[in-house]
C-alpha cells in the first residue's frame, strides 16, 4: 500500500529513474513501524499539468507520513525547489484522501514553454518572458482537490508578453480600436501577482501589468476551474518611475475612463468597460445598434449593470 496509495496516481515518470533506500515498511492497518529513507532521482516527471526534466530529492517516511525535502528539479529551462509532506489515511477505515503540504520556489522559467505544456498545445502567439514565484499549499488529493487547496505565494512575468494571452484578448481589441496602433505597444510588458488561495479560491489585490507605455493593475478573485471576477484600471507608464507618477496626475480624468470589469472564466473572459457610455461603445464599433437598442438601453441604465461590449475572446483568442 505504501507506493500504491492515491497520491501515486499522479505522478507520471516517462524517463530512467533510480531509488536507493533502505529501512522497515510496516504492512499493518496503521504503519506504526514504518521508517525507512531514501534518494530519489528521475527524468521526465509529470504531476497532473506539470513537468520537471530531471529531478531528485530525499524521501523519509514515518508511520503515514511522507516527507520529501531538498527537492530540486530542471523545468522548462529553469529550475525548482521545495519540499512536499504527505500523510496516508488509515487503511481499513472511511475512505479519505492523501493529505498534502508543500512549499515551492521557481526560477527562470520559460513563460512560453511552460503555457504550452500548461494548455495543452502550442500557443499561436510568442509570449517571451521569464516566469519565477513561490507558493505555499496544503490541501487533499482527490476529486475535490481543487475545493481543498489553500495557500499563499506569489508571481512574477519578466520582459514578457502578457497581453496575448487568452485572458486579455478583449481588453487588447478594445484598446486597439479606441488608440489605433495600441496593439503592438501593448504586448511588451513586465506582470507581477501576490494571491491568497481558500477553499480553491484565489483572492488578489495586488496584481500588475506593466508595460512602457501603459500599464494595468487590479483586483479580484478566481474559483479554481469556476469563474473570474476583477476590477482593473489602465494606467500611463510603469508604476515606479518619476516621470510616470507626473504624468499620471495630468491625466487622472482620462484615465478614469479605462477602468473594466472582468467577468466569465478563463476559457471564455469578458471584458466590460465601466465609465463608456453607450454611444461611444457604438462609435467605435465596440456595441451594435439593432432594433433592440432602446430596449438595450433602458436595461442598460438599471443600477447595478453593466455595458455589455461585443468584444469577447475564446479559447483560441478569436471574437
Amino acid at each position: 500500500g505504501v507506493l500504491t496509495n492515491l497520491f501515486t496516481q499522479h505522478v507520471v515518470f516517462e524517463g530512467p529513474s533510480r531509488l536507493v533506500g533502505k529501512g522497515v515498511i510496516d504492512y499493518g492497518e496503521s504503519y506504526a513501524a514504518t521508517d525507512l529513507k531514501g534518494v530519489v532521482q528521475a527524468d521526465h516527471v509529470s504531476v497532473k499539468q506539470l513537468h520537471c526534466d530531471r529531478g531528485s530529492c530525499d524521501v523519509r517516511m514515518i508511520g503515514r507520513s511522507i516527507s520529501l525535502t531538498n527537492m530540486v528539479a530542471s523545468a522548462y529551462d529553469g529550475s525548482a525547489s521545495g519540499s512536499l509532506e504527505l500523510t496516508i489515511p488509515h487503511r481499513g477505515g472511511a475512505p479519505a484522501a492523501v493529505r498534502y503540504r508543500t512549499d515551492l520556489a521557481f526560477q527562470d522559467v520559460s513563460f512560453e514553454r511552460f503555457m504550452a505544456n500548461v494548455a495543452k498545445r502550442k500557443p499561436e502567439q510568442d509570449y517571451k518572458g521569464e516566469l519565477l514565484g513561490e507558493i505555499a499549499l496544503a490541501g487533499s488529493f482527490g476529486e475535490a482537490y481543487q475545493k481543498t487547496m489553500n495557500g499563499v505565494g506569489c508571481i512574477e512575468i519578466r520582459e514578457g508578453r502578457v497581453f496575448l494571452m487568452p485572458l486579455f484578448g478583449g481588453l487588447s481589441r478594445f484598446m486597439a480600436r479606441v488608440i489605433p496602433g495600441l496593439d503592438f505597444v501593448l504586448r511588451q510588458s513586465d506582470a507581477r501577482a501576490d494571491f491568497l488561495i481558500v477553499n480553491g479560491r484565489v483572492d488578489s489585490d495586488k496584481v500588475f501589468v506593466e508595460g512602457g507605455v501603459l500599464s494595468l493593475k487590479g483586483n479580484g478573485s478566481y474559483t479554481m476551474g469556476g469563474e473570474i471576477d476583477f476590477d482593473v484600471q489602465l494606467t500611463l507608464m510603469k508604476e515606479h518611475s518619476l516621470v510616470a507618477k507626473l504624468v499620471r496626475v495630468l491625466t487622472f480624468p482620462i484615465s478614469k475612463l479605462f477602468e473594466f470589469r472582468v467577468r466569465g472564466s478563463l476559457e471564455k473572459p469578458i471584458w466590460y468597460p465601466v465609465n463608456f457610455s453607450l454611444d461611444v461603445l457604438r462609435i467605435v464599433g465596440l456595441r451594435r445598434r439593432d432594433s433592440n437598442a432602446d430596449e438595450d438601453e433602458e436595461n442598460d441604465a438599471t443600477e447595478g449593470d453593466e455595458p455589455e461590449v461585443d468584444v469577447d475572446v475564446d479559447a483560441e483568442g478569436g471574437e
